[in-house]
């Protein structure tokens, strides 16, 4: 058995690398079934979760990732320098400076992301619930950047019924602050990340499913003991696609949760005993079977 801070030491590098062969599993998964020309409904289901996650065409207007849409633009002065792996300092992604900005409201924004001041920060909060999508993700962004957890509580608020466009970038900030946040504000989150999952699957709108994954890794994210419980359970729930368990056991894995045992170790079984539908199942139910079997490893 793994002590604590041995569980601990092993288990996070781990967690990254699974929710990153999660992610491309994710992709490589949903672009092989759907084909070439329709990667964009990555999240859609199988027939068996039919009621809990929209069709394979609704899913084609699934959201991407919480970033917002690429532009030109130039760099701040003194931004931190990466290295690249032959260890040459790499300059880091331009960001988006006010001046070129397209709108008025992306402007404002990207004012207040620079304006670390109090009245900054309330700015990037106010704009949480703008109707335009990449006035969201970068105040969303920002909030994160500065570990503003005073946004959680209006976060927690928001209606992603409304916030279609916006769904991605709500989540991903509400579990990334409550990584930082004190006990109390990160039960908020956690409480309204698990109700939102609730929510998602009910409403089976066609952002819901890529909402759901945004989900599964944000509870993930916050560290919080709590989120492990509604994770296992939807880790044991046969109407929720392989694919996503994937992500499922990677946010386990990162809640460091030996209690997780027993989910992992029934739903490995399951899968052990099963049989993918056709090929492309078949080489998701295998990937999702040695997530099951590493995560035992370290939990």
């Amino acid at each position: 058995m793994l002590t604590p801070s041995a569980r601990g030491a092993g288990s996070r590098p781990y967690g990254a690398l699974l929710l990153a062969g999660g992610a491309l599993a994710l992709l490589a998964y949903f672009a092989l079934r759907e084909g070439p020309s329709n990667t964009a409904s990555a999240a859609a289901p199988s027939a068996r979760s039919a009621r809990a996650h929209p069709t394979a065409e609704e899913a084609d207007d699934v959201e991407l990732p919480a970033e917002p849409r690429p532009r030109p633009a130039r760099a701040r002065a003194g931004g931190p320098q990466k290295k690249t792996a032959q260890g040459a300092e790499q300059k880091p992604e331009p960001a988006l400076s006010p001046e070129d900005a397209a709108s008025p409201a992306v402007r404002a924004v990207l004012e207040a992301r620079d304006d670390l001041t109090p009245s900054g920060t309330r700015t990037l909060i106010s704009s949480l619930t703008s109707e335009d999508e990449i006035v969201v993700a970068e105040a969303a962004r920002a909030l994160i950047a500065r570990g503003a957890t005073e946004a959680i509580e209006p976060l927690a608020r928001i209606d992603l019924s409304r916030a279609a466009g916006s769904g991605l970038s709500i989540i991903d900030a509400l579990g990334k602050l409550a990584a930082v946040a004190s006990e109390a504000d990160r039960g908020v989150a956690v409480d309204r990340l698990v109700a939102m999952l609730a929510e998602e699957k009910r409403r089976g709108a066609r952002e819901s499913a890529g909402n759901l994954i945004q989900i599964y890794e944000a509870l993930g994210q916050t560290g919080d003991p709590r989120a492990a419980a509604p994770l296992e359970a939807e880790l044991l729930d046969a109407d929720v696609p392989r694919a996503p368990k994937v992500v499922i056991v990677a946010s386990l894995v990162q809640l460091e949760q030996r209690s997780s045992r027993s989910a992992l170790e029934t739903a490995l079984a399951t899968e052990s005993a099963a049989k993918g539908d056709d090929a492309f199942e078949e080489e998701v139910r295998v990937e999702l079977v040695g997530a099951l079997e590493a995560a035992l490893k370290v939990l």
